[in-house]
């Protein structure tokens, strides 16, 4: 009788022992959610914005904020203060809401335009170092920004 407990507690062990390892491993992954959402908290400068010279054309530093615990956007497409809604926000993906703001009527309306449109396009993020990329569906990153320095 006891040789045949033995086998069977091994098992037992086994099988508790592996449950706690994915355990843990899906509070990693909740955990880098977490801690990329929050990375997100900042205010941005936009560097480059693919298919544009945006730098010679604007009146305000082109800026965009998060606050990933109301998924809420704000900011500054270079004209006109900026808002809304994210629509879809968690470890890498990322999509803007519709965009609401001010409608001052600046010199060259074509950058913020351009900007409003790239934001639209964006499917996901990534930040490296101090430096937050908007990607599109096809993989290709649109904008590119870095973390304000107050």
């Amino acid at each position: 009788m006891q040789k045949n407990i033995f086998p069977v507690l091994l098992v037992l062990l086994i099988m508790v022992s592996c449950n706690q390892k994915k355990q843990k491993t899906s509070e990693k992954l909740t955990q880098t959610d977490i801690e990329n959402k929050e990375l997100l908290n900042d205010i941005w400068v936009l560097e480059k914005m693919y298919n544009s010279n945006y730098a010679d054309n604007i009146q305000k530093t082109i800026q965009l904020g998060f606050n990933s615990t109301e998924n809420r956007f704000y900011g500054n497409d270079g004209c006109n203060q900026i808002l809304g809604v994210l629509l879809n926000l968690n470890n890498s993906t990322l999509q803007f809401g519709e965009v609401s703001g001010t409608k001052m009527l600046c010199r060259n309306m074509e950058i913020p335009n351009q900007y409003l449109e790239s934001l639209k396009e964006v499917r996901k993020y990534r930040i490296e170092d101090s430096y937050l990329h908007l990607i599109n569906e096809h993989d290709s990153t649109i904008l590119i920004f870095k973390k304000k320095i107050e």
